[in-house]
């Protein structure tokens, strides 16, 4: 099926049993009637090979869906639809060619050019129009004119750049562009990165490229770059400008093009904000206040996660030096305004929800002391430096765990069991293999944290576990149980989700129109039964506003600041119809307030709520619940 196909089957399953008319579908998919007609054969088709789902037409009522497996559906939903809400690749080529429109473009040419009917151009053209204002740009529409983009030319390459990235789409600008100068810009920065050991990342280096030939062909189009006095002077003064003045000739010698001031600067902005894999080498692209900057800053966000996680952070000298070099480059970035793109930040907020939720609040209240926004993307990228960390972290405090074997039956057999049981777990450290009659002396002498026997032990302490002495399947789970329980790493594992549920605090198939709505009525409620203060509904929106709190998988966690929290709590909603929450369809939404005190609690439940984002089955059984005792029993 083609992606409008996959669209109207997502339309009928967000609202199955319902009835749909074919002129609303058509409308909603910017599509004539008999579009949909044919693309309902197509579904129908689709679903005589699935058979989850079937698709009724009916006379005089409509198009609805008919769902036999709730989890294929929930399944579907949520792997059909992207947070980001990016236009069709007939709408890319359109803005991209309105933004490097030198003169008006009449409609008539533009309903030739992508074969759309007037309608259809009407539609998108609105959707561009929404989509370039995000960037401060107008596009004006006159009769007998046509189209014109208006808007300073900064705006106008942030909005190229920033085009979705879909396949093919980076290629737009390449395509303008003779095949051996991209070729000949490419060597020409791996020369120029090596001379003066600037350790670019790969994908760093092909932005850069993008970068320089949109600017080179913006300025063979007579479209210059004028950047504020203050800014020029400010970059010039530095010790890397020279350096960047020899990379101007060479694109000029290779271009046949001339590079005025503005256009330097611009592109030192963005050599400088360029990621690196390793630390700046060279003095020429240092900067005393930068490097401070970044070094301070860098110091605050280990030290305040380390805080909120009770995670020894500071003493993880990897982390210190990789996040210097990405916050160096970042500062530099949002400085400067240039584009942030994270093509993996839906799926961090997914895999890590805890450390990417302590980032947005960490990074909110320093962007006043900052001067400027952090934009999810870039917390995402800090997320992933974290979650690496923590990894390390987690890999050095899983605590190696003593332990005797007690056999009966002789030295043979204890050397097989010992053998086995170290294949199975190797943090055992294994001190003796024992007769039952010498345990107590031997355990007087040298503390263990467990005796592996093969027969029951009278001793009480340490804990025992009774194996077969060829260790079978069994044996080595309830080693593991057991390893889990004593284990400090685990520990926190057994949180319970419904340990901070109360019925009350379950809602089964509210109807809202807005997350915001939801929100709202949510920590209303928590406000009345006195687990939060009164500012807490306010501190939730303002949170949801920074970045979306879905986290993939169809569920959602609102929340606010833990200050205002009085008691830990945790409210459910479950949704019959899934939500459209920021370009993400939500079904489950935990709405969490939990208090700064119980910090050593949150990343477990943080990992539970991970995990349940993968299991469909799980959730599907949860929603079609009716009863807040059996949503309970469910989670």
């Amino acid at each position: 099926m083609n992606k409008r196909q996959h669209d109207l089957l997502r339309l009928l399953l967000a609202s199955p049993e319902q009835y749909h008319v074919t002129k609303k579908l058509a409308e909603v998919l910017n599509c004539s009637e008999r579009t949909i007609r044919n693309d309902l054969t197509v579904l129908e088709e689709e679903s005589d090979r699935e058979t989850w789902f079937c698709v009724f037409r009916e006379p005089g009522k409509g198009i609805r869906v008919i769902v036999h497996n709730e989890t294929e559906r929930l399944s579907y939903l949520q792997g059909h639809v992207s947070r980001e809400e990016k236009l069709p690749s007939t709408m890319t080529m359109l803005c991209f060619k309105l933004l490097m429109a030198t003169d008006s473009i009449p409609m008539s040419d533009l309903r030739g050019h992508y074969y759309l009917s007037p309608t259809e151009l009407k539609h998108q053209i609105e959707e561009v129009k929404v989509w370039l204002h995000a960037f401060d740009i107008e596009l004006s529409i006159k009769p007998r004119i046509g189209l014109t983009v208006i808007g300073h030319e900064m705006n106008k390459r942030r909005a190229l750049v920033s085009l979705p990235h879909e396949e093919g789409t980076p290629a737009l600008i390449e395509q303008n562009m003779q095949a051996y100068e991209v070729h000949a810009l490419k060597h020409l920065l791996v020369s120029f990165s090596e001379e003066h050991t600037l350790y670019f990342t790969d994908e760093s280096l092909n932005r850069l490229l993008i970068h320089i030939l949109l600017m080179v062909k913006r300025i063979k189009l007579q479209h210059h770059l004028q950047l504020p006095d203050q800014d020029i002077i400010n970059m010039k003064s530095r010790a890397m400008y020279e350096v960047i003045l020899e990379l101007k000739r060479a694109i000029e010698s290779l271009f046949k093009v001339t590079l005025k001031e503005s256009e330097i600067v611009y592109l030192a902005m963005h050599v400088l904000g360029s990621k690196m894999k390793y630390p700046l080498k060279t003095k020429d692209f240092t900067n005393l206040e930068g490097d401070k900057q970044a070094e301070q800053l860098t110091e605050v966000l280990i030290n305040l996660l380390a805080e909120k996680t009770m995670m020894d952070f500071n003493r993880d000298q990897h982390l210190r030096e990789g996040l210097y070099v990405h916050v160096y480059a970042t500062l530099h970035r949002l400085r400067y305004d240039l584009p942030v793109t994270n093509p993996l930040t839906r799926e961090i907020k997914q895999l890590y929800p805890f450390l990417f939720d302590l980032l947005i609040g960490i990074v909110t209240k320093l962007e006043e002391q900052l001067g400027f926004l952090i934009p999810e993307e870039e917390v995402a990228y800090l997320t992933l430096h974290f979650q690496a960390a923590l990894e390390r972290l987690d890999k050095d405090r899983k605590k190696e765990h003593s332990v005797v074997i007690v056999c009966h039956m002789g030295i043979g057999v204890s050397e097989i069991l010992k053998v086995r049981l170290a294949r199975a777990f190797p943090t055992l450290v294994i001190k003796a293999t024992l007769q039952e009659r010498e345990l107590t002396a031997y355990i007087k002498k040298e503390p263990v944290d467990l005796i592996v026997s093969t027969l029951p032990v009278a001793l009480k302490v340490p804990p025992s576990v009774v194996v077969s002495p060829l260790l079978n399947d069994d044996d080595q789970a309830n080693l593991r149980m057991w390893a889990e329980k004593t284990s400090q790493v685990d520990h926190n594992k057994h949180v319970s989700l419904k340990t901070y549920i109360h019925p009350g605090f379950v809602f089964i198939h509210p109807i809202f129109e807005h997350p915001y709505e939801l929100i709202e009525f949510v920590t209303n409620r928590m406000v009345q039964a006195g687990v939060v203060d009164h500012e807490y509904p306010h501190q939730a929106l303002l949170r949801e506003r920074k970045a979306s709190t879905a986290i993939g998988g169809g569920i959602s966690i609102p929340h606010g600041d833990p200050a205002y929290v009085k008691q830990s709590t945790i409210a459910l909603v479950t949704l019959k119809q899934p939500m459209n929450w920021e370009g993400e369809w939500v079904s489950l939404v935990f709405v969490l307030a939990l208090r700064q005190e119980d910090k050593d609690k949150h990343r477990a439940i943080y990992q539970q709520l991970g995990l349940l984002t993968e299991q469909a089955d799980k959730q599907a059984r949860i929603i079609s619940q009716d009863t807040i005792k059996a949503v309970l029993n469910n989670l």
